[in-house]
């Protein structure tokens, strides 16, 4: 179980993390501690909604409203990723940063609620700081590598990277509307297991990251795709209307 736990909280909150960083390297936001602060407020006052409100929201819409809300939360997410990559937002940053806290942080403590009693809440709590730890190490990494690329105008590198972690949320909106069967499940296109399993240290990497599935389907592809396009397109626009 303490193996178990570790790898739940990375698997939840990295990708907040990760978030954190491309906004503040990636972006001409710079996201204040006051500011970071207040986003994990706002993440933590979302958590309690979905906590206090889970019940009401799984059992609308034919028991897909939870579903629902996660595939809009995603969307959006999207959406204010690209408008503080595009127009330096910082209200947008935060924003994002607070969605992503709501989202993930939400699984964590659902995971900590329904098994603390039975495996030991002390023990889980090591393994949960064990594993922010470690979280907090990558994105410390990462923040420093790209500040290098930064330092060294690789500006394209950075646009690709977040545009591919933002475009990474449109597809896993669109496999959670694929499993409610809101759309059709579509065809796997690439079965990439046998060059990087998504579930290996490496793959999880590529996960937070951008959005890896070794095996999409035709509609997650699209999507993703579809969401890189827009997202490089918009970037390059607002940069070349600038100068």
């Amino acid at each position: 179980m303490l193996l178990n736990t570790v790898v739940v909280t990375i698997n939840q909150i990295l990708p907040v993390t990760v978030m954190w960083v491309l906004l503040m390297q990636c972006s001409k936001t710079t996201l204040s501690v006051k500011s970071t602060v207040l986003a994990a407020m706002l993440g933590l006052i979302g958590c309690l909604f979905f906590w206090r409100s889970g019940s009401q929201i799984s059992s609308s819409f034919d028991y897909r409203g939870y579903e629902l809300l996660q595939i809009g939360l995603l969307l959006i997410l999207y959406c204010l990723v690209l408008i503080s990559t595009c127009y330096s937002s910082t209200r947008s940053s935060i924003l994002a940063l607070a969605i992503a806290c709501s989202l993930y942080v939400t699984h964590l403590a659902s995971f900590f609620i329904s098994y603390h009693k039975e495996h030991g809440g002390q023990i889980m709590l090591i393994a949960m700081t064990l594993g922010i730890g470690i979280c907090l190490g990558f994105s410390t990494l990462l923040y420093f590598c790209l500040d290098w690329f930064k330092a060294h105008r690789v500006y394209g590198l950075l646009v690709v990277l977040v545009a591919l972690h933002a475009a990474s949320k449109v597809s896993q909106a669109v496999d959670l509307a694929s499993q409610i069967d809101v759309i059709a499940v579509g065809a796997v296109m690439l079965d990439l297991r046998h060059i990087i399993d998504e579930y290996s240290v490496f793959g999880r990497m590529l996960k937070v990251l951008i959005g890896y599935e070794a095996t999409p389907s035709s509609y997650m592809l699209l999507g993703f795709i579809t969401a890189f396009a827009v997202f490089t397109s918009l970037v390059y626009w607002r940069a070349a209307h600038e100068s």
